[in-house]
């Protein structure tokens, strides 16, 4: 491995964690920021959208905004440079927590795969296609 493919990997490890972190700390402009312009995303294994950043945005919001907390991590990268763009599968886990109907704090876990299409722009390493696999999911709150 030579010392582009090095940075390149680091680069787009950390794309994956600031997606994570703009999420988990509501920062929307941060988040729309990883992605290119024409960036497309399905979202759809989980109920979300298939379109364009703004609209996924536009769902998440909403959602993540009506719990008392959430934690996203990404694990068991595997990537592939080819240039300018990168194809790379990631591991997720993503805790949501809300109010039960009785008042207490409910956990809900979801483990899914991300299946990446990336590009390299003037800015970095960005997503122009993101998509979920759903891998399963521990709901306590219905």
């Amino acid at each position: 491995m030579n010392e582009r493919e090095t940075a390149d990997r680091l680069a787009i490890n950390e794309l994956l964690a600031r997606y994570c972190h703009a999420i988990d700390q509501h920062r929307w402009k941060d988040l729309r920021a990883l992605f290119a312009d024409d960036a497309q995303v399905d979202f759809t294994a989980f109920g979300g959208p298939k379109g364009g950043a703004d609209m996924l945005i536009a769902f998440l919001r909403p959602v993540v905004e009506g719990l008392t907390g959430s934690y996203h991590s990404t694990a068991s990268i595997m990537c592939n440079l080819d240039g300018d763009s990168a194809s790379v599968r990631s591991a997720a886990h993503v805790v949501m927590t809300a109010k039960g109907s009785d008042g207490s704090e409910q956990n809900n876990h979801i483990g899914l795969w991300y299946e990446d299409e990336l590009t390299r722009t003037a800015a970095g390493w960005r997503f122009a296609r993101r998509t979920q696999k759903r891998a399963w999911v521990d709901a306590a709150v219905p």
